[in-house]
């Protein structure tokens, strides 16, 4: 990551404000979020969605669970289908992106260098360089 320190630094600094413009906006759109929804939705024989692994839920800004799935050409349509008044927030769909960028980083870097087991360490030095770079680098950098 040493080459890359400048552009994560830099990174953290927009985060950061825009930690700052998300307490200016309204809360009143917040709707109840499960947090990492991709992978945790059963549909049943009807079409029917069942949402599943409910540690992390909150009343947030839809963007909290949208932002994994918003190129995604079906999840949108049908979530417009529900909503049709939604329109992302990009400071939100940013803040969440940002947060799961710097989240992972975390505890990738934690794992890296804990005192676990040689094979533990270099799985997530593995995760690190094709998550980090691979998927949420390349959206980071989309950011305006």
């Amino acid at each position: 990551l040493l080459p890359y320190e400048t552009e994560i630094r830099s990174d953290w600094d927009i985060f950061q404000q825009i930690i700052q413009e998300c307490k200016n906006i309204p809360s009143d759109h917040f709707v109840l979020t499960h947090g990492d929804a991709p992978g945790n939705v059963i549909v049943n024989d009807s079409g029917q969605l069942n949402v599943v692994d409910w540690d992390a839920i909150m009343l947030a800004p839809p963007e909290r669970d949208i932002w994994f799935l918003k190129d995604n050409p079906q999840f949108m349509q049908g979530y417009k289908e529900k909503y049709p008044e939604y329109q992302i927030n990009t400071t939100f769909y940013n803040y969440y992106l940002l947060w799961r960028m710097f989240d992972d980083l975390f505890g990738w870097i934690g794992e890296v260098l804990s005192n676990k087991s040689e094979t533990h360490r270099r799985k997530n030095l593995e995760d690190l360089k094709s998550d980090y770079f691979n998927w949420l680098r390349p959206l980071v950098r989309m950011i305006k």
